[in-house]
Order: C-alpha cells, then sequence, then structure tokens
C-alpha cells in the first residue's frame, strides 16, 4: 500500500497529491449544495411516475418486490412508505415481496410464481430484474405494469421490455459518469421519488438553454442532458430530430427564444407524430409543455470552474453543468429541498453498504442521508428519523454526533443484511416501515439478536473453511479460489468469499447447500469481472447475476462435481486473454499515511468528517506512528480487548477488538507478567517498543464521544522489537495480526 508523511495539520491538502485522492482536487468534493444528476435523464423515469400516478389517483394495488440484502430492504422500505403516506395505509394497496434465504436466485422458481399471482396492477422490481428480460416479459404479458430499478448488469440492453426499465447502465454516456453508472439500488428509488415530486412541479417542464458567448448552447430538461449544438452525436434525440435545432442561436437573448420556441415545438411535433413509440431516454418530452429558461455560461459558473477541466467541450462537462442546473433548482424551492432530505436516510444507508463509488451524486446524498450536511440546521430544518431507523441506532449504541461510515458499513448494514441471510427479510423490511416507536423498539433489538446468530453462523462456517484449506491446501495457490462443503451453513457466503478474497489476494468462488440446490458467491477485483467468472460455465448453472464486483448463482447439486474443473479451465483461458495478474492490484484501496504521535489529535479527527462517508472511490486512510511505546494496557471483557495508553501522549488512547491477546503476548516477552498469568485489569509502568502500529480514529465509545470531542485509535496492525524475540524462542500466542512484517500490506480488516 503506498504511504505519505505528513504533520496532520492539513490531511486533505496531503492527501490530494496521490493517486488515491485524485478524487480530493473536484471543485465539487467538497460543496455542500445537492450537486447530482438530475433524475430526468434516466430512461424510463417518465413512465414510471406515469405509473405510480395512475395507481395512486386511481387507488389500484401494487406488489413491491425487493432482494433480500440491504440494499433491496432499504429500496422496498422506501418506496412502501412513500405510497402508503399517498394511497392512506387504511387502504392496503401496497404490499412487499421481498427474497430470502431458501428463495430461488432472482426472478425464478417459486417466487417468480408469486409475482405471476399477485392481483397487483404494478409491480416494482428493486435490486433485480437486469438479467430476467424473459421472466419481465411474462409479467407484462399477464397483462402487469412493471417498474424495474436495478443497477445490475442487463443480460441483453437490446431486448429491454417495453416497461418503465430504470438501469443507469442505459445512459449511452453511462462510463463518463463520476461513480460509472454504478448507483446502488435504493438510490434509484430516491431519484424515482424525485422525479415524482418533480412532476408535480413547473420544473417538469423545464427546459434550459446553457448559452455560451458564441453563439453555442446546450439543451437540457431540468439538468438532464438532451442535446449539445457543438457535439451533436452526443445527443440523446435521434438524427431526425436533431435536424430541427439550430445549429446556433442569436447573441440577443429574445431572438434567441424566438428561435428555440420554434425550434422546440417542431420537435415536440415531430415526436408525436412518429410511428414508433419514443425511446425510454426521451422521458416523455413530447407530453411537457415546455418552460423555456436561457441561462449564460458565465452566470451558471465563475471564470475559474470555467478555466478548469473538464467544462463543456467534454461531455465530462456537460454533465457536469447539467448538476449545477439541477441544484440550482431545487435550492431555489426549500419544500423540495426538505423532501429530499426527509427520503434520503434510507438512501445513505443502501449507498453506504452496497459499496458503490461514494463519489459525486452517491456522496452528496450519503451525507444527507448521514446528517453531515451543513444545510441542515441552516438552510431547511433537520428532520427527524424515522422511527424504525431511530430504534435500530439506539440498539446499536450508535449515537447520531459521533457516527461516521464505518458505523453504517459494519454496524447498520450487516444488521439489516442478517435478516434476510437468517431467513427473516420481513423483520428488517417491518421495523424500517414500522410508525410506532414501541414497535420499532421491539423489532430492533430482535434484529440485533438475529444478528449475533448471524455471526455464530460466519464463526462456524469460517472453521470449517479453515480445516478445508488445511486439508487441501492446493486450493489456496490456484488462480481461482473455489470452496464448497457439505457442511457450509447458508446466509454468509458473501462475507466469507470477500474474507478468503482479502486473505489470499485472489478471485474466489464459494457454495453452500441451499435446500436441494447449490447456491454461490463470487468475489473479484482489479479488473477482472466476477461475471465474466460465471459466463464461461453459463450452462452448468441454473441462475446468476450481479456485479463486476461481486455475483451469485445456482445450480443444481448434479452439477457440482463438473463445476469446478469447469471454473478452474475458464479461469486459466481468462487469465490467458486478457493477462490479468492479481499481484498488479489492491484488494482494497488506501492510503498510509505516516504521522508523528502528536498528530493524532482533535484536529485530525474533526478534518475526517468533512471528508465521510470512505467506502470505494473515497478510501479511508490508515494512519502509522513509528518508533514509540505502550506505557499502560487495560484489559476488558476478560481480555478479549485491550485499551492501551501510548508513552508521552496520556490523550490518546488506542484499543484492540478482539485481539487483547495480542497485547497480552508482548507484556510476556517484558517478563512483567508470567506466561501462565490471565489478561486482566489495568498494569501501568510498561515500556513495551513500538516499531510501528497502523489504524483509524473514531469515536470513543468508552467515554461518550459527544459532538466529536473524544476519539480514540482503534489499532488495526502493529510490529515490535519483542516478536522477533518470541519467534525466535518459539512462543505461540495470537500474533495474527503482526506475523506479515510488511508494513505497507492493507491493514483493513472484515467486519464481521
Amino acid at each position: 500500500m503506498e504511504s505519505i508523511s505528513t504533520d496532520g495539520k492539513n490531511l486533505a491538502e496531503a492527501l490530494r497529491t496521490t493517486p488515491a485522492y485524485e478524487h480530493l482536487n473536484d471543485p465539487d468534493f467538497f460543496v455542500e449544495y445537492p450537486v447530482m444528476h438530475s433524475p430526468l435523464a434516466l430512461p424510463g423515469m417518465a413512465r414510471a411516475v406515469e405509473y405510480l400516478d395512475e395507481v395512486i389517483g386511481k387507488l389500484e394495488p401494487v406488489l413491491l418486490v425487493g432482494d433480500r440484502d440491504v440494499d433491496g430492504v432499504t429500496s422496498t422500505a422506501l418506496l412502501q412508505r412513500f405510497l402508503d403516506q399517498r394511497t392512506g395505509p387504511e387502504h392496503d394497496l401496497v404490499h412487499t415481496l421481498v427474497s430470502s434465504e431458501g428463495d430461488d436466485y432472482g426472478l425464478a422458481g417459486s417466487f417468480l410464481e408469486r409475482i405471476l399471482n399477485s392481483s397487483a396492477t404494478l409491480i416494482v422490481l428493486m435490486d433485480m430484474g437486469s438479467a430476467h428480460l424473459s421472466e419481465i416479459q411474462m409479467l407484462l404479458d399477464a397483462g402487469k405494469k412493471v417498474i424495474v430499478l436495478d443497477h445490475h448488469v442487463i443480460s441483453d440492453p437490446d431486448a429491454v421490455p417495453q416497461c418503465a426499465f430504470i438501469n443507469p447502465r442505459l445512459l449511452p454516456y453511462c462510463e463518463s459518469l463520476e461513480h460509472r453508472g454504478k448507483i446502488a439500488t435504493v438510490g434509484l428509488v430516491y431519484k424515482l421519488l424525485i422525479a415524482f415530486a418533480l412532476a408535480h412541479t413547473n420544473l417538469w417542464n423545464r427546459l434550459e438553454i446553457l448559452m455560451s458567448a458564441d453563439g453555442s448552447y446546450n439543451l437540457y430538461r431540468t439538468g438532464a442532458i438532451i442535446h449539445s449544438s457543438r457535439h451533436p452525436d452526443s445527443s440523446i434525440l435521434p438524427e431526425n430530430l436533431r435536424n430541427h435545432l439550430p445549429g446556433s442561436l442569436p447573441v440577443n437573448e429574445q431572438e434567441a427564444q424566438t428561435v428555440m420556441e420554434s425550434s422546440i415545438q417542431d420537435t415536440l411535433l415531430s415526436i408525436k407524430e412518429g410511428s414508433e413509440e419514443a425511446p425510454l431516454a426521451l422521458n416523455g418530452l413530447e407530453k411537457i409543455e415546455p418552460e423555456l429558461h436561457f441561462i449564460h455560461e458565465n452566470d451558471l459558473v465563475d471564470e475559474n470552474r470555467r478555466a478548469a477541466a473538464p467544462w463543456l467541450e467534454s461531455e465530462e462537462g456537460r454533465l457536469r453543468a447539467g448538476q449545477y442546473l439541477f441544484a440550482s433548482a431545487v435550492m431555489q424551492r426549500p419544500r423540495l429541498l426538505e423532501f429530499m432530505v426527509e427520503h434520503s436516510d434510507l438512501a445513505a444507508i443502501g449507498l453506504v453498504t452496497d459499496m458503490v463509488p461514494l463519489l459525486g451524486e452517491n456522496r452528496v446524498v450519503a451525507r444527507l442521508g448521514m446528517r453531515l450536511n451543513n444545510l441542515l440546521g441552516n438552510v431547511i430544518p433537520e428532520p427527524e428519523f424515522r422511527p424504525g431507523l431511530g430504534s435500530l441506532y439506539s440498539a446499536l449504541r450508535i449515537h447520531r454526533s459521533e457516527w461516521s461510515g464505518r458505523d453504517f458499513g459494519w454496524k447498520i448494514g450487516p444488521v439489516l443484511n442478517a435478516a434476510g441471510r437468517m431467513g427473516e427479510t420481513e423483520l428488517a423490511l417491518d421495523l424500517l416501515c414500522s410508525s410506532s416507536e414501541e414497535d420499532a423498539a421491539t423489532l430492533a433489538k430482535k434484529l440485533v439478536r438475529l444478528n449475533e446468530k448471524r455471526k455464530d453462523r460466519t464463526k462456524f462456517n469460517q472453521s470449517i473453511l479453515e480445516e478445508l484449506l488445511q486439508t487441501e491446501p492446493e486450493k489456496a495457490t490456484a488462480p481461482l479460489i473455489v470452496c464448497f462443503d457439505e457442511r457450509l451453513e447458508p446466509g454468509v457466503s458473501g462475507i466469507l468469499a470477500s474474507r478468503l478474497m482479502e486473505r489470499y489476494r485472489r478471485p474466489v468462488v464459494y457454495m453452500n447447500p441451499d435446500g436441494e440446490r447449490i447456491r454461490g458467491s463470487v468475489r473479484s477485483f482489479g479488473g477482472l469481472s466476477a461475471l465474466s467468472i460465471l459466463e464461461g460455465v453459463s450452462g452448468l448453472l441454473l441462475q446468476y447475476g450481479g456485479h463486476p464486483e461481486a455475483a451469485g448463482f445456482s445450480l443444481e447439486r448434479e452439477s457440482l462435481d463438473e463445476l469446478e474443473p469447469a471454473l478452474q479451465n475458464h479461469m486459466q483461458s481468462l487469465l490467458e486473454s486478457t493477462g490479468w495478474n492479481g499481484d498488479d492490484h489492491s484488494v482494497r484501496e488506501g492510503l498510509v499515511v505516516d504521522l508523528p504521535i502528536y498528530g493524532l489529535n482533535r484536529n485530525l479527527y474533526e478534518q475526517m468528517e468533512l471528508l465521510e462517508p470512505f467506502g470505494p472511490g473515497n478510501p479511508e486512510p490508515i494512519f502509522r506512528i513509528s518508533n514509540t511505546s505502550i506505557s499502560e494496557v487495560k484489559f476488558l471483557s476478560g481480555g478479549l480487548h485491550a485499551q492501551i495508553t501510548f508513552q508521552g501522549n496520556r490523550n490518546l488512547r488506542g484499543v484492540l477488538w478482539n485481539r487483547g491477546g495480542l497485547i497480552h503476548t508482548l507484556m510476556q516477552e517484558t517478563s512483567l507478567i508470567s506466561e501462565s498469568s490471565p489478561p486482566k485489569g489495568t498494569i501501568s509502568g510498561l515500556n513495551i517498543p513500538i516499531r510501528w502500529i497502523m489504524g483509524t480514529l473514531e469515536a470513543d465509545a468508552f467515554r461518550g464521544g459527544k459532538k466529536r470531542s473524544k476519539f480514540q485509535f482503534v489499532i488495526q496492525d502493529l510490529d515490535s522489537p519483542l516478536f522477533d524475540s518470541a519467534d525466535a524462542a518459539g512462543a505461540s500466542g495470537d500474533r495474527a495480526v503482526a506475523a506479515e512484517k510488511n508494513p505497507e500490506r492493507s491493514a483493513v480488516i472484515a467486519s464481521s
């Protein structure tokens, strides 16, 4: 892992000089305004809004279908609460169906049958559907209206059914987006709700003409790019429609308005008179009553921003200008901004836990939902959390004033995920949709207890994997790690596949029995797609789908013996054809920041909040201090955990979670305690030398952590000269973390 040195006084300045943090040079990274892409850019959005309007107006039944993971559950809960508020829960029109452990992967088997047999007029598929186009057509043939909100790879983009199909991968400029179209499904649901709100304002009809001094222009619909006069090939309009629009505009705005009004009317008329249905990307453009707004480029951004690349000469720049136009429209409507904040809480959880790039609009929504945005309380009032979330935060002892992205990704996400993994997805959904404080508190406690069972299952399966890899060590050195054992219990395959990948730095296929069939998870990294690993063996699988980084599948038991050699053969072909080498890539992003011990202070801790939330695309820095010593140790929970005090800095508290035995081993080498002495209590007067110690900063749960005034150094890795003598003496102990003496390795420990 790359490393830099700094005194910590200006962390962002130090970080932005490295490739992993080039995004900090983005002029909008620290902007508090909602700089995000207009929901009207997503193909199918207008049709989805139309469908929702119809079922709300006619009080028709709706079935919301979601996947079992956090993204699927938060998506379902977000849309359910929204629709219940508008149809009235007493009408009981909004029903949900969430997959759970044991259901077929995606739209298949009995799960699909339940959807087909539903009496609902409208089916909304969330976090699924992109790999099941023929099944969606079955729903359409059965007379259902269908909305698809999904971000997975589309099996055949040219065969998307005629429904409200919303997937950012359909955008022609998807690769030019800051997140490359990787938006968690709950982010798409969130954008659908914003589009619904827009449809009930004049912003739905707003067309913006962004004019440049030379007469060139870009045409937007409330921030969604439609056409560029300088770059007509990037237009979403077909060529026959582009011909109606002028190549340039008069400098005089009144003359320009006359020209554009006539040209746009001709364009809309041509769409209406077209013999074929208008493309989904046009989002009902022919149905609007256009209101033209002329904005001069110089008035939208200042000279410095215009001089910064990329700007309107590039696709990225034109998209960025659209974000500014959308943000400007939102900031002029406080009620719309309040609406966006109100519904951002669940969106933030899904975005942070689903491992999408936390850049651009993903970061904007996450910070709104985490209540880290300075607009809240200054421009609009900060809303209360829905009862289910408030109860969950209380049950997990997470305080609003001290939380971080780590709490969302390592505490909230795993607890919500546990429900689907343990076959009780409805428990998480009921909690998030609860309107009763009392009921929510009860459900939150149940969910936390269920997560403890999930942890036990994870530990059980982990022990089986350890035994398997000891018995068959060749598995760990193969280009692709493939694991299966009849004793493995279902529900935690993704966790364990990720751990294996991080430990051995190889793509992983993990499988466990699941009823009469086998279910598996794939994890990959460094640009080698998990889906490409499965595509070569698709003939042996019942279903598969997912992302380039993570995928899932199922198969019949009789195909199991044939699958592993087929996977290894296909993997070898992939390596030969792509030249991919795992050693050339990091499993996780990140940077080691070398600091003097006095640099780990409150100022650094407060700087970290400005960079939150951390995740893909914005990795959390790992801090390292060198040549120090430990003066005091306090053992907790019978020696399971350890708090340490550093020599010369009693204000800095270090903590090792679940690895108190590591410090106990070091103390044995000082001869201050006997080998048989159990670790307990507080031991002072120590002088344990430390070569280097690495970790992160977080709120100090033992001292309240209120208002981010108290923090602690959470230790992830350390090395000491005492380990050398311990190794020479053949001493045993919990030194797993320090066994590797390379301080540049990734120090991020996967959450349990």
